[in-house]
């Protein structure tokens, strides 16, 4: 065996280690349920054994507007990869990727922590911990963000109380929506899910529902714990018209530790692109109802928990205004004035003006080409 390929060997096994394990105190839970690495799962859907079904796979009942089919197909690529070698494909044949968790077999909708245990071995579920989603997406070049302050992208979520009716995906719970607004780039945007959803199913739109813990009224089961089905929607006119690929990868559950503004700040997601041009994107929700109050932005190359505010640099341009008013409260922040070459990771930290907490994302560094480059270890898990 040659000294490269030995190489390789070890950089991938590091790289399942991380994978499973994580990396960073705040994230000693960790839990990877879609890496996509072998083949999409499948699950009997109805106790029939003669048939079966993809966990993940493109809903094509079409768009909210009417106006797109969504009709696609899921498959494992190695056209572009975050993780290691493969990601999910989602191609499309007119609209948006519309990426579906579907956990249904047996006549019943089973939990997330249910087909980790059940259907993967991926480790240990820990009850009341996991507060925290995430997944990488490589968007086409087609995706137009939405206006200030709106969105173009759900990940829509519904929980269940542990005594509702199993053939629901949310009795005795909920469904929920985490908005975002993604701009295309060239790089994988990186997507946190938290417990403050952007919107309850039938209420108005400009209600802030705040910090979700225990959406079912149980105390010994939070969020995650659960969330039977999700998926990941991009809506709207915003998609390209005619075909298109997006990519997913990375989905993953964790227990952040660090005390985090999750009240004031939520939904993030970010993205960093080198080369002559580098470019950070970085976008969240606002609490709805604070439609005057400015947030600041810093960011740092080692973990701003760790280092602290006042020691991280304050980002060009910011701090930023609301940029839309109640429902209309994304925020979306991009500059080309921070070079983060010869650096993993990039933290970026958002603070509102009345507040002494702050939410952190930390975005890879260096994995952004058009092309895939050499695999790295060690970023993609705090």
């Amino acid at each position: 065996m040659s000294h490269v390929k030995v190489k390789k060997s070890i950089v991938s096994i590091l790289a399942v280690i991380l994978l499973f394990v994580g990396v960073g105190a705040s994230n000693a839970d960790s839990l990877t349920f879609g890496d996509f690495e072998t083949s999409i799962p499948v699950i009997n859907p109805a106790g029939d054994t003669d048939s079966t079904s993809k966990l993940w796979s493109q809903y094509s009942g079409g768009d909210f507007t009417g106006t797109y089919s969504e009709t696609g197909d899921v498959a494992i690529s190695t056209e572009k990869s975050n993780l290691l070698e493969h990601s999910a494909k989602v191609g499309v044949d007119d609209g948006g990727a519309y990426f579906q968790f579907y956990p249904y077999k047996g006549y019943e909708w089973h939990y997330l922590r249910e087909i980790i245990k059940e259907d993967m071995n991926v480790g240990e579920w820990k009850l009341n911990t996991f507060n925290r989603m995430e997944f990488f997406v490589y968007v086409p070049s087609g995706l137009t963000p939405s206006g200030p302050g709106q969105f173009n992208m759900a990940v829509g979520t519904y929980v269940r109380s542990t005594t509702g009716d199993r053939a629901s995906a949310e009795a005795g719970g909920n469904h929920y929506y985490h908005r975002y607004n993604l701009p295309a780039s060239e790089g994988w945007h990186k997507v946190v899910v938290d417990m403050h959803p952007t919107h309850e199913r039938g209420e108005n739109g400009g209600k802030e529902h705040g910090l979700q813990e225990h959406p079912t009224g149980e105390d010994a089961y939070n969020y995650f714990d659960t969330l039977t089905r999700f998926y990941v929607d991009f809506e709207g006119s915003h998609v390209p018209s005619g075909s298109s690929a997006w990519f997913f990868d990375g989905f993953r559950v964790y227990n952040e530790t660090a005390l985090e503004n999750v009240q004031q700040v939520y939904s993030l997601h970010g993205s960093y692109t080198a080369g002559e041009t580098p470019r950070l994107i970085v976008g969240w929700n606002r609490n709805k109802d604070e439609n005057s109050v400015s947030h600041e932005v810093r960011y740092s190359f080692e973990d701003i928990h760790n280092v602290g505010w006042d020691n991280a640099t304050v980002a060009p341009g910011t701090p930023l205004s609301p940029q839309g008013w109640q429902g209309y409260n994304g925020m979306l922040y991009e500059t080309s004035a921070i070079n983060a070459a010869g650096n993993d990771v990039i933290y970026v930290a958002i603070k509102p003006e009345n507040s002494s907490l702050f939410r952190q994302i930390s975005i890879p560094v260096g994995q952004g080409s058009l092309l895939n480059p050499p695999k790295q270890t060690t970023l993609f898990f705090k």
